[in-house]
């Protein structure tokens, strides 16, 4: 018989939402759970069904719409330390309309979308005994075995690798791991070797072991081998780490599978970019590197021996022997499309660096030394123009044999030639806001004139448009700055 001092399990309802491959979760503010992260969820109320309850609790939390709605799994949250008991239905759900918000600022902090591989913590109890449970809401290339030899080699990379202090430790590790997870979902390959790959790729680098070339594979051969993965992935890994080396400037890339050219483009991002400046400046410290001489100038070697086997340089050089040539070198399309904000992002770092060090040397040196003469010429070599895999004006090839030079070119075809456009409206663009003059727009101008030819927009149809979308929403005199909206 029922009594009703007695305490029983209640039902609670989370609703697991997804969006892009992300999953929402909310931090929460109440007695119950504090400061913990998890779903939207609620008690189930009479008559409802669990759809229904998901429905709700997402749209009175977070004000989100929701649509296929089903069943995921339940779990049995026994809580101690409240002394509560819940059982707890998860319910599948995708994201329809509407960006989170915190509708009810007594029970939630905030809301946010995370990948499933990468939560934040502490998480909710039900949520905790939902990932202990192993099923995931996103369906999952790799089986359940394999999972556990990713995060197995993923504990092992970390004990290996934690406290390097060269820009080649566990967390550069991890980052390409994540990186590469973020391209799988735009190209078919064996997810499994490409994990493997990306978390393996710097277990013994060349750089830092005394040239050996061998020594990473084979480590990491004898790593998989001892949890029991079959001896043809092992060699794929095993290759792909071989050949993802940069090897110099005119050395034509080896990697040949789409799961190395994945981890490559994933290795190469982490060289670029604000992390690619931080680890450039990281290696050249672990090395005794000197980090900028005007008297050093830079080489870009031709093949893997002279690139490995280089001289005498300097980390600022590194920057044009190898980081500013990575953008071109890309495999992949999502590879390509992150690349170019790092890489402009790299030349701004650089036009910013010359400009302090050569104001500096003007400043406190005679104007007679060889160091200020050394700058400008430093400055002259890394600013000329970079023609290698870019779009330039028609008569750029007859001005360049003019100068005495040969260059070297081809004819794009429809497909690249539209993609090279578009960058070049954004190289155009960055060039504006670096050098605000009328030649800069000019160039946007003439871009944009070469786009609407090559995509068929007539110019007369697109400044009609201008002009209605002036009269709906208005121009941009009145210099708005939209901060949020409540």
């Amino acid at each position: 018989m029922f009594h009703p001092d007695e305490k029983r399990p209640k039902v609670g309802v989370a609703a697991v939402i997804i969006k892009e491959g992300k999953v929402l979760m909310g931090q929460r503010l109440n007695a119950h759970g504090a400061d913990m992260w998890s779903f939207p969820s609620g008690h189930l109320e009479w008559n409802e069904s669990w759809e229904e309850c998901a429905i709700r609790e997402t749209q009175e939390e977070a004000g989100v719409e929701i649509r296929n709605v089903r069943f995921l799994t339940a779990t049995n949250d026994v809580m101690y330390a409240d002394s509560t008991h819940y059982i707890t239905i998860f319910m599948l759900a995708d994201w329809a309309d509407k960006e989170p918000q915190v509708t009810e600022p007594d029970k939630m902090v905030n809301w946010r979308w995370f990948d499933w591989d990468d939560l934040p913590e502490p998480l909710f109890y039900s949520v905790a005994n939902l990932i202990d449970s192993g099923v995931s809401p996103l369906p999952d290339a790799l089986a359940q075995q394999e999972r556990q030899i990713v995060n197995a080699t993923k504990e092992y990379v970390s004990a290996r690798l934690t406290g390097e202090s060269s820009g080649h430790d566990w967390w550069h590790s991890y980052r390409v791991w994540k990186i590469t997870k973020q391209i799988i979902k735009h190209e078919e390959c064996d997810q499994f070797v490409a994990e493997l790959a990306a978390l393996l790729h710097d277990i013994s680098d060349y750089k830092l072991n005394g040239g050996d070339m061998d020594a990473g594979p084979d480590l990491a051969k004898e790593w998989l081998e001892h949890q029991k993965v079959e001896s043809i992935r092992i060699n794929q890994v095993a290759e792909i780490i071989r050949t993802m080396a940069f090897k110099g400037a005119a050395e034509v890339d080896e990697m040949k599978t789409i799961e190395g050219k994945i981890v490559q483009d994933a290795d190469r991002l982490e060289a670029i970019g604000a992390v690619g400046i931080a680890r450039c400046f990281a290696f050249g410290g672990a090395v005794n590197q000197t980090l900028y001489d005007p008297n050093i100038n830079p080489a870009q070697q031709q093949d893997f021996i002279a690139y490995k086997n280089k001289g005498k340089t300097t980390s600022i050089n590194h920057f044009y022997e190898k980081l500013l040539l990575v953008k071109d070198r890309m495999k992949t399309e999502t590879g390509k499309r992150l690349a170019q904000d790092r890489h402009q992002f790299m030349e701004a770092f650089l036009e910013q660096f010359y400009m302090e060090v050569t104001d500096g040397m003007d400043k406190n040196t005679d104007s007679t030394d060889i160091g200020t003469d050394c700058i400008d010429k430093d400055r002259q070599f890394h600013e000329r123009p970079n023609y290698e895999a870019k779009l330039v004006r028609d008569k750029i090839p007859e001005i360049i044999e003019r100068n005495g030079e040969r260059p070297m070119i081809r004819i794009a075809d429809q497909e690249e030639y539209r993609d090279v456009l578009k960058e070049k409206l954004l190289e155009e663009a960055a060039e504006f806001k670096r050098d605000e003059t009328p030649e800069e727009i000019a160039d946007i101008f003439e871009v944009i004139d070469a786009i609407c030819k090559e995509f068929g927009f007539a110019k007369p149809i697109v400044e009609n448009l201008q002009r209605e979308k002036k009269e709906k929403r208005g121009g941009f005199e009145e210099k708005i700055i939209l901060e949020d909206v409540e």
